[in-house]
């Protein structure tokens, strides 16, 4: 069993970091978008408090969000796909 966990999650990685590398550069063409969901996690999905802290008004993350999932066919507002699009971002951030 752990090794099936262990390759699932491999296989999300593997997957989810092929959509980020995609589109990691127009992401960063169009502005701040991974700085956007980065805080949007840090800030658990609150579209208030992460507005507050990039100093933007909540229609423009909402915004930012609906951008991010024309980019990466990946809905950030979705737990599953919120998970795969913040592991993918960690994973480039290290390398």
């Amino acid at each position: 069993m752990r090794f099936l966990n262990h390759s699932l999650a491999q296989e999300i990685v593997n997957r989810t970091t092929n959509i980020i590398h995609r589109n990691i550069n127009v992401m960063n063409e169009k502005g701040d978008l991974l700085e956007t969901l980065s805080v949007y996690v840090e800030e658990n999905g609150d579209v208030n408090k992460a507005a507050g802290r990039l100093f933007i008004h909540r229609n423009t993350l909402r915004y930012r969000l609906e951008r991010i999932s024309e980019l990466t066919n990946k809905d950030p507002r979705k737990l599953s796909d919120l998970v795969e699009l913040y592991v993918a971002i960690l994973q480039y951030k290290i390398q």
